[in-house]
């Protein structure tokens, strides 16, 4: 079914869809995509899982985030196919009489169950929306839903729908100066433990991968406490050591070697 043709959702489906509105930003962030192109492509990929979820008991045996996770890898994966057959014309762009392309006969690929830590970590993300307005956590939440830009513009009162597309730019803006914001306080307490100045892409991937950490010892030790800034500070620090020690080791063995 095509981004036109799907069926807008039942209010169930976008309260629902709205609830659940911070996997979006669990998925970009985890992918490395930035909000002011990407957001557009994978909503659709949310919005259909958010349909499937709702209508197909069977699935409701697995973590929401994991259907979601899996429907947004396919619609961005379907985007950067359209973008590579633009550049090839005589490739699978074919129509038949129906209008019906070679691409849409390839199926889309199985969820992976058991990735209910997608889930955990969109609670990371869910903090971030604090930072917007109201109106702006509405709209957002709309776009999540399903609405069109136009049709958001109506429920508003904005007078064009590129005033509500600036207004969820802005809004998305937002949110990334304030994840800015929280990782540049926590590198500065873990250099300060360190001691040194670690570099932006290692502590990226440390921050990310200690983040992710904690949220499933949070899960799973509900109500203890100790999982608070300091843990996660000494959690960063940890990740970082250990991997740099991990290139002495290698490059310890390779001048010996």
């Amino acid at each position: 079914m095509s981004r036109k043709q799907q069926a807008p959702l039942t209010p169930e489906q976008q309260a629902f869809a709205a609830e659940h509105h911070s996997v979006i930003y669990s998925f970009l962030r985890q992918r490395r995509l930035t909000d002011d192109y990407y957001y557009d492509i994978v909503v659709f990929g949310y919005i259909q899982a958010v349909r499937r979820y709702n209508e197909d008991e069977a699935l409701q045996q697995y973590a929401f985030s994991t259907i979601a996770f899996n429907a947004m890898a396919t619609a961005l994966g379907n985007e950067r196919r359209r973008e590579r057959r633009q550049l090839h014309p005589l490739s699978l762009d074919y129509e038949d009489e129906n209008g019906r392309k070679l691409y849409d006969f390839v199926p889309a690929p199985e969820f992976l169950p058991g990735l209910e830590e997608d889930g955990i970590m969109a609670e990371q993300y869910a903090v971030l929306l604090d930072v917007l307005t109201e109106r702006q956590r509405t709209i957002l939440s709309l776009k999540a839903a399903g609405y069109t830009a136009s049709e958001i513009a109506g429920m508003l009162g904005y007078n064009t729908a590129k005033a509500v597309d600036n207004a969820a730019y802005r809004a998305r803006r937002v949110i990334r100066d304030a994840e800015t914001a929280r990782s540049e306080r926590l590198k500065a307490k873990v250099d300060k433990r360190l001691g040194w100045n670690t570099p932006p892409d290692s502590f990226r991937a440390a921050e990310e991968y200690a983040r992710r950490k904690l949220a499933i010892l949070k899960s799973r030790n509900l109500g203890a406490a100790g999982y608070g800034e300091e843990y996660l500070v000494e959690l960063t620090a940890d990740t970082l050591r250990e991997r740099q020690f991990s290139r002495r080791t290698i490059k310890y063995f390779e001048v010996m070697a």
